[in-house]
C-alpha cells in the first residue's frame, strides 16, 4: 500500500498495529453501491511504542538508516 512520508516513516518506526493486513476492511453484511463501500472498519492503530522484539523491527531499523534528514 503506498503510504505518505509521514506514514512511512510511522511503519518502518515500527508503530503501526496490524501492518501486515489491510489498512481497512470491510465489515459484515456490507453492500457496495456505485463504487462505495459502507461499514468501513480500520485496520490500523498506532501504537504508542514499537514492538522490539518483533523481527520486523530489525528491518525497520536498517531501512530508515537510509532517510534523508
Amino acid at each position: 500500500m503506498p503510504l505518505c512520508k509521514s506514514h512511512e516513516r510511522l511503519a518502518h518506526a515500527g508503530l503501526i498495529e496490524n501492518e501486515e493486513g489491510s489498512p481497512v476492511k470491510l465489515g459484515h453484511g456490507v453492500a457496495l453501491a456505485k463504487g462505495t463501500a459502507a461499514n468501513v472498519v480500520i485496520n490500523w492503530a498506532i501504537k504508542e511504542e514499537a514492538d522490539k522484539a518483533h523481527p520486523k523491527y530489525q528491518i525497520d531499523k536498517k531501512v530508515g538508516a537510509f532517510y534523508v534528514h
